[in-house]
């Protein structure tokens, strides 16, 4: 008798503008290096929400979206 089991992998919780700063840096290890790349404060700003801290730093938010999901994306 052959036991086989198929590893599904589960996809990653979603990433939606409404997440704070600080809950993305503190789910997702390569958020920090995009929010540093785009001087997103995720310490002393960390509440504000993704959307709010993009609109204030004039950056689209679906980019940094984007960003995010690659750099946490296992490869």
């Amino acid at each position: 008798w052959t036991f086989m089991s198929t590893y599904v992998p589960t996809p990653p919780p979603p990433i939606t503008p409404e997440m704070s700063l600080a809950a993305l840096a503190t789910r997702f290890a390569g958020a920090s290096r995009v929010f540093q790349r785009h001087q997103l404060d995720f310490c002393c700003r960390g509440a504000v929400s993704l959307a709010d801290a993009c609109r204030e730093r004039g950056l689209a938010t679906a980019e940094v979206i984007a960003e995010l999901r690659a750099a946490v994306s296992p490869t």
